[in-house]
């Protein structure tokens, strides 16, 4: 899959496309390719967190460079990129980190996936800046679980695709630190938990859009539960060894 295939993918996964549609821009509008170029700036930064256990601080640079150009392509004003990216920089710690020994199944698993799904909080801010009236359907605070399930489900479903790359994927190191059984459960026990917190965040009282956003968020909590089980079912565990 082409680079910019999978970011449209990522965009259509996570809703974006249809955050962008209530601003009246599609996929081919100048806003969505410039938010697609960010995402690639963003993802050539992580294929080299992943492709190299020894890092070069100008290389980094390079790469940051990149990320800011795409920034200043979509207006945001040069005093607030530290603001803008301050999760991304936090999240390229922890992986750097573990080149130290620190691993993700240091931290708790909604400490590590709220930074993990930094990027998809940059774009949906940006987008969220050029049509403010999406406040008005759900704050940036509606998405957290949904956040918190589609990026367990990407590490669910990109396992053995992380096998042999210097990756933050959580469920993969833990069945490496904890084995199957405790990992299954953690992970089982904590998207019923992302459920049941979406649940009660949008009750009753909760406007047609939050419904939807429920809908949603319950929807791929299912499919990520039913994907848990099938990893764990099929899990070839050849890849649980050093």
């Amino acid at each position: 899959m082409l680079v910019e295939d999978k970011i449209v993918e990522l965009f259509k996964y996570r809703k974006l496309d249809k955050l962008l549609k209530i601003g009246h821009y599609n996929m081919d509008s100048p806003l969505a390719k410039k938010l697609i170029d960010l995402q690639d700036a963003i993802y050539q930064l992580d294929l080299y967190l992943e492709s190299n256990w020894k890092t070069s601080k100008t290389k980094l640079k390079t790469y940051w460079k990149g990320i800011h150009n795409r920034l200043l392509d979509l207006g945001v004003p040069k005093k607030e990129y530290e603001d803008y990216l301050k999760y991304i920089h936090k999240y390229q710690a922890h992986e750097l980190a573990m080149r130290n020994g620190k691993l993700p199944t240091s931290m708790s698993l909604s400490y590590y996936y709220f930074y993990k799904s930094c990027d998809v909080k940059l774009l949906r801010r940006i987008i969220y800046d050029y049509i403010p009236e999406l406040s008005k359907f759900w704050t940036l605070a509606d998405w957290r679980q949904f956040d918190f399930i589609t990026e367990i489900n990407d590490d669910i479903e990109d396992l053995y695709e992380d096998v042999d790359v210097i990756n933050g994927n959580y469920f993969l190191i833990s069945l490496k630190e904890n084995g199957v059984d405790k990992t299954k459960k953690l992970f089982a026990d904590y998207l019923a938990r992302m459920s049941e917190e979406a649940n009660k965040r949008f009750d009753k009282k909760a406007s047609k859009d939050q419904s939807q956003l429920l809908k949603w968020s319950n929807g791929y909590g299912k499919k990520t539960q039913s994907l848990l089980n099938s990893r764990i079912k099929k899990l070839d565990k050849s890849i649980l060894r050093d």
